[in-house]
C-alpha cells in the first residue's frame, strides 16, 4: 500500500494534468465529496478509485504512480490493481435473509483472487466475536455453503435479530451459536425450528484485522 507521500505526489500529477488549484477539485473526478476524499486519503483507500479513473482518462499509469514510463508490462501489472477491487459492506437486518448487505460500500479493498474470487467481504460491527474478529475487522464470508461444521464461524439468520456471527456448534438435537467475547450470551435453537432456507448466510473464511 502507497505511504501518504506517496498518494500526495499522485495526486499533485492529476491537478497538474487537470490544471487544477487544489485537491478539492480532485475530488468529483473520482466521485466524491471534498470531505469523503479527506477521508480516503487519510485511510489510504484512494488507489482504486484514482485507478478506475486513470483507466478511464486512458492516463498513463507508470507516470502516475511510478513517476516513468517503464513500458507495457508494468503498465498491465497496474491496471491489474482496477480487477482486484472488491467493496466492503456491513451487514444490515432491515431486508431480510435474502438482501442483508447494506446498499452501499463502507470501504474497498484490493484483493487478488488466491484470498477467493467470489467472497463476500464484511467490515465488523460490535464486539461479539472479540478477539478473534475485533470491531473494525475485514473479514470474508463463503455464502456457498449450505451445511454447518461444529466450531467454525458463521454468518446466520436469526429472525428478528437479522445476520449474526457466531462459533457454531451441533450438540445431537440442538445448535448452539457462541460468541467468543463471553459477555455474549449462547443462542440456542432446537434443530427442529431450524429455517430449511434462507438460515445460512456463509462460512467465515478468514479476517483482515491489525494487531
Amino acid at each position: 500500500m502507497a505511504g501518504l507521500s506517496d498518494i500526495q505526489k499522485v495526486i499533485d500529477k492529476i491537478k497538474h494534468y487537470k490544471d487544477l488549484r487544489s485537491e478539492k477539485d480532485v475530488a468529483p473526478l473520482l466521485g466524491l465529496t471534498a470531505q469523503d476524499f479527506s477521508n480516503r486519503k487519510k485511510r489510504g483507500s484512494l488507489i482504486p478509485l484514482i485507478v478506475e479513473w486513470a483507466l478511464q482518462e486512458d492516463f498513463d499509469l507508470n507516470y502516475l504512480f511510478l513517476g516513468k514510463d517503464l513500458g507495457g508490462e508494468t503498465n498491465s501489472e497496474l491496471k491489474s490493481l482496477s480487477q482486484n477491487i472488491r467493496y466492503i459492506h456491513t451487514m444490515t437486518a432491515q431486508k431480510g435473509p435474502d438482501n442483508w448487505l447494506s446498499d452501499m460500500p463502507v470501504d474497498e479493498l484490493i484483493l487478488s483472487d488466491e484470498f477467493g474470487k467470489d467472497v463476500i467481504l464484511i467490515k465488523m460491527t460490535g464486539s461479539s466475536m472479540e478477539p478473534i474478529i475485533r470491531e473494525g475487522a475485514i473479514y470474508a464470508v463463503d455464502n456457498s455453503v449450505a451445511s454447518f461444521s461444529s466450531g467454525q464461524i458463521f454468518v446466520v439468520w436469526i429472525p428478528l435479530d437479522g445476520p449474526v456471527v457466531r462459533r457454531v456448534f451441533i450438540d445431537f438435537e440442538k445448535l448452539i451459536l457462541k460468541a467468543d467475547n463471553q459477555a455474549y450470551p449462547d443462542m440456542i435453537i432446537p434443530i427442529t425450528e431450524i429455517p430449511k432456507d434462507n438460515f445460512i448466510l456463509g462460512k467465515v473464511l478468514w479476517v483482515l484485522q491489525s494487531i
